[in-house]
């Protein structure tokens, strides 16, 4: 039920959202800090002016706030909320809200009840600290990537892609023509790479601004297909 909230916590919703407004333009640096506004916006109810619930709030808005869908808003939530697990070493500090949302499948069970949701404030520190420092001995550098992290975490997980995808394409092409299939794929692959060389690097970092980890995903994809075929 929607109810009317007192000047102090109308001037306060107006300030969040007029500074997540703001700082949605660079997700990329500010995804964990509009997280954590959104967070304020909802432990403190300021969501209950013109909105049944939370979750009405964040779908009503999410758009127009973040410039992002309902999914992309509840996913820099759950990294603030990890980001707080985090160990404080220079290794976390250029860390995206992406990079941290890869954490998010070490998490336990949420005790709701409801399938595959998961509590992530009970992330343990422990974990996360050596997940991150598996990652950077993937890396090799300071501040691993969102793919580094993915591997790491699969690791950690016992999770191995690349079987996975081969048990899934050897049960689908049971009876099916594999080489007609891939002849008909590589031509659609190679003209899809060509016209991706084309794209010049300023257009991919507004895709990185605009769609953060979708580069990464798609990379990740390629280096699993790679393997798949060299196996």
């Amino acid at each position: 039920m929607t109810k009317a909230l007192t000047a102090n916590k109308h001037l306060r919703l107006r300030a969040l959202e007029e500074r997540i407004k703001e700082s949605a333009g660079n997700i990329q640096k500010s995804g964990l800090q509009i997280g954590e506004w959104l967070i304020e916006i909802r432990d403190d109810e300021l969501w209950a002016e013109g909105h049944d619930s939370w979750e009405g709030y964040l779908k009503d808005k999410s758009d127009s706030l973040v410039g992002k869908s309902f999914s992309q808003a509840k996913t820099l939530i759950d990294a603030a909320v990890i980001n707080t697990k985090l160990p404080d070493k220079d290794l976390t500090s250029n860390l995206t809200a992406s990079g941290v949302a890869e954490l998010r499948r070490l998490a336990p069970q949420s005790k709701s009840g409801k399938r595959n949701e998961k509590d992530y404030s009970q992330i343990l520190e422990s974990d996360v600290e050596r997940v991150l420092e598996a990652a950077v001995e993937i890396s090799d550098s300071k501040t691993p990537s969102v793919r580094d992290i993915r591997k790491a975490v699969d690791a950690d997980l016992g999770i191995d892609r690349a079987a996975k995808a081969k048990a899934t394409q050897k049960k689908n092409n049971e009876g099916v023509d594999v080489a007609g299939y891939l002849l008909g794929k590589a031509g659609q692959i190679e003209v899809i790479t060509e016209r991706l060389a084309e794209i010049p690097a300023d257009a991919w970092k507004l895709l990185e601004g605009s769609h953060p980890g979708l580069a990464e995903r798609l990379a990740t994809a390629c280096d699993e297909l790679a393997e798949l075929l060299r196996s």
